[in-house]
């Protein structure tokens, strides 16, 4: 399924297919923080701290369970990687918690029309295709690039409409993480558990 605008489709396919001897990312904070994603105790400390204050209140004390398989198009893979997890919430029902990781050196705005797709491609696998209410997703970027991230993190705001039109737009937000300017150590407050994966080569 074709996802974003082919333009900017393919620059990042041109960018992913350069960076293909890329299989796993080369920066420290890549590697990091994908270490810190792939232990569902340790990725569920430091989303709490990253999440909306309000958002936290409303989760569990369990761990988000780290659900399988990808969902970033196969040709984009040099350049993003993502995990999605699914948290308990108090009333009893699910919210499930989608991290895109943008290797990228550079923000690009279309990042907010992939992530639509992958959302998309959640819902259809968890609802399995089927009619009746979706589980809320919520969708936080990673980031590291030199420059300040600019893009915006609302598909409304980026749609070219009266807002009497853009009323029947689709439209959501999500969560940007910029890692660039926090040192290893600031990434999480269990600076503990940051310095063994520092140790460990992460």
């Amino acid at each position: 399924m074709d996802i974003g605008p082919s333009r900017c489709h393919d620059r990042e396919a041109h960018t992913a297919r350069r960076k293909r001897v890329m299989s796993e990312p080369t920066q420290p904070h890549d590697r990091l923080f994908k270490g810190l994603l792939d232990q569902p105790g340790t990725a569920g400390a430091f989303l709490r701290e990253r999440l909306p204050p309000g958002i936290v209140a409303l989760l569990t004390d369990d761990p988000p369970v780290l659900e399988p398989g990808e969902y970033v198009d196969a040709a984009l893979r040099g350049s993003q990687s993502d995990r999605l997890y699914r948290a308990r919430l108090r009333g009893g029902s699910d919210l499930f918690l989608y991290v895109l990781i943008d290797h990228k050196s550079t923000p690009e705005s279309c990042v907010i029309l992939q992530l639509l797709g992958y959302l998309l491609r959640i819902w259809l696998r968890v609802s399995g295709g089927t009619a009746g209410a979706l589980p809320p997703i919520l969708p936080l970027v990673v980031y590291h690039g030199a420059r300040a991230w600019t893009a915006s993190v609302s598909l409304r705001d980026m749609i070219a409409a009266p807002d009497v039109i853009k009323d029947y737009q689709p439209d959501f937000r999500y969560v940007l993480i910029d890692l660039g300017p926090i040192p290893d150590l600031a990434l999480s407050a269990y600076p503990l558990t940051i310095y063994q994966f520092s140790a460990m080569g992460c």
